[in-house]
């Protein structure tokens, strides 16, 4: 049932990758911000008190720069680097479904198949997760480390 319905969570977010014209609307607020601060690093700045945006010095704990170092990478290789990022974040999205489903089967049996349909249900959380935002990069380490 879990594995069914991480391939339906994939199928069900196909429209949400389309591309848009307005850029917030497109990636984010902070996913120009990622993308300058990982192409910093592949540039070859090592010193986290240089690295910064538009929107100013990175303040986040650099780990998430490390996980956009590819999604930098695409952007200087292809056009197409919006549409692979996306359905990364929402394989990413997906994963962390999928734990939950498998934390709640552990608990609850009963319940874990509604749970799973319901995050299946879940839109908003779906066209969130396109966003780009790094909080699916932390929710699921999170969701994964309380499974462990």
């Amino acid at each position: 049932m879990l594995t069914v319905a991480f391939v339906i969570n994939i199928i069900l977010s196909i429209p949400y990758l389309k591309m848009d014209t307005n850029q917030v609307h497109r990636y984010g607020y902070d996913y120009y911000a990622y993308i300058q601060q990982a192409a910093a690093v592949l540039n070859g700045e090592t010193n986290y008190s240089k690295i910064s945006s538009n929107q100013g010095p990175c303040f986040y704990p650099a780990g998430h720069i490390w996980h956009y170092l590819p999604a930098a990478w695409l952007h200087f290789r292809t056009p197409y680097a919006e549409i692979i990022v996306k359905a990364f974040h929402l394989v990413l999205h997906s994963i962390t479904n999928h734990f939950i489903g498998l934390m709640a089967y552990c608990y609850c049996p009963a319940d874990a198949q509604l749970l799973v349909l319901s995050l299946l249900a879940n839109t908003d959380n779906r066209l969130f997760y396109t966003k780009m935002f790094n909080d699916e990069i932390m929710m699921m380490y999170l969701v994964i480390c309380m499974y462990y």
